[in-house]
């Protein structure tokens, strides 16, 4: 088993899988969603938020297609990277070491062949466990290839200026996520962010339901247009919600027996 285990180096799906998309092309780049190779539909793809281009698909849609993905490959102990994607927290491979604990009560007739037992069952976890640490490292770099192929050009490009790109970011596919989330939800071009609300807001007013979408289909697509206009307003709207006088009528209102009977007279704040 150890043979599958000694290429831990970037391989085919390292760092450079992103280079590669580059030189193959893949359009010009203007939307997050590919119609090659997927029956004519878009294939999901992250793409940062950009001055007037408002991703098409949310982080969270792509990110659900990339655990799709994920479930589909025959690799060993893929689950501990799937539970990492889907909660955005790289699983704790030290965690799961495993520990000898022996009996040390000497009172215990049975203890040494306990003892031995145990010796023999921890050799074994042990060995269980190291070569479950060398597949955990070998498939988190096979999911950074893999979402390095999901981005579109703009954003592997966004990415590979990061300073900590060939480190931090290669190794550790979650921060490599999380980088791409914040692409996806805010842009340094601060001239046009009002531009980016009405387009999110847009985005959202104007989802309708399309020929053939059956309502759930519908009612996701919808939510997730939603928590992309909550991802870019971030806590704007809490603050200013927090301060206007309808608010603070409302909190008094509702902490306050004699202003609720009277509720239809505004209160001096």
């Amino acid at each position: 088993m150890s043979g599958r285990f000694q290429n831990t180096g970037h391989g085919s799906n390292g760092r450079n899988a992103g280079r590669g998309r580059l030189q193959q092309g893949q359009g010009n780049g203007q939307y997050n969603g590919d119609k090659s190779g997927n029956g004519g539909q878009k294939e999901k793809k992250f793409h940062p938020l950009t001055r007037g281009n408002i991703p098409e698909f949310s982080f969270d849609e792509v990110k659900k297609t990339l655990v799709i993905k994920m479930s589909t490959m025959k690799m060993d102990h893929i689950d501990d990277m799937i539970q990492s994607v889907q909660t955005l927290s790289l699983f704790d491979i030290e965690s799961a070491k495993p520990l000898l604990v022996l009996v040390t009560n000497d009172g215990n007739p049975d203890k040494d062949i306990k003892n031995e037992e145990r010796r023999t069952n921890y050799l074994a976890d042990q060995k269980d466990w190291k070569a479950r640490k060398n597949v955990f490292n070998n498939n988190k770099r096979n999911v950074y290839g893999m979402i390095m192929k999901m981005c579109t050009d703009h954003m592997v490009d966004k990415l590979e200026r990061e300073a900590d790109f060939e480190n931090k970011l290669f190794n550790d596919p979650v921060e490599l996520l999380m980088r791409i989330k914040k692409f996806m939800t805010t842009t340094v071009d601060t001239e046009w962010e009002y531009f980016g609300l009405w387009k999110t807001m847009s985005n959202l007013i104007n989802c309708h339901q399309k020929e053939k979408e059956n309502i759930a289909s519908f009612c996701e697509r919808f939510e997730e247009r939603a928590k992309a206009l909550q991802a870019f307003l971030c806590d704007f709207l809490d603050k200013f919600t927090e301060k206007s006088q309808n608010m603070i009528y409302w909190e008094a209102m509702m902490n306050n027996p004699n202003i609720r009977k009277n509720h239809g007279q505004r209160i001096s704040v």
